[in-house]
């Protein structure tokens, strides 16, 4: 069974983030928020992996929400969620 964030699916209490929930009003859980993101910045899951400087198995089991980011790893997987559009799309 995979790990729950909290009953609703986010972040435990306590965490700090920037405060920008783009999954809140939708009710998406924060794997469902991560996958998106990713792929709205056109980043494989690879390559956000790197990105961020963790395993690509470890963004897997985020996405999918077999476990949860804490600590520093909860400031990347923010990072991911408040990263803005590729420059290409911010000049186009």
């Amino acid at each position: 069974m995979p790990t729950q964030y909290s009953r609703s699916g986010r972040l435990p209490a306590g965490a700090e983030w920037s405060g920008k929930d783009p999954g809140a009003a939708s009710g998406e859980r924060l794997g469902e928020q991560l996958v998106r993101q990713r792929t709205t910045l056109g980043l494989s899951q690879k390559e956000a992996a790197r990105q961020l400087g963790v395993d690509p198995g470890t963004l897997a089991r985020w996405e999918r929400d077999e476990r949860e980011p804490t600590g520093k790893l909860a400031a990347l997987a923010e990072r991911l969620l408040a990263a803005g559009p590729p420059a290409a799309a911010r000049t186009a």
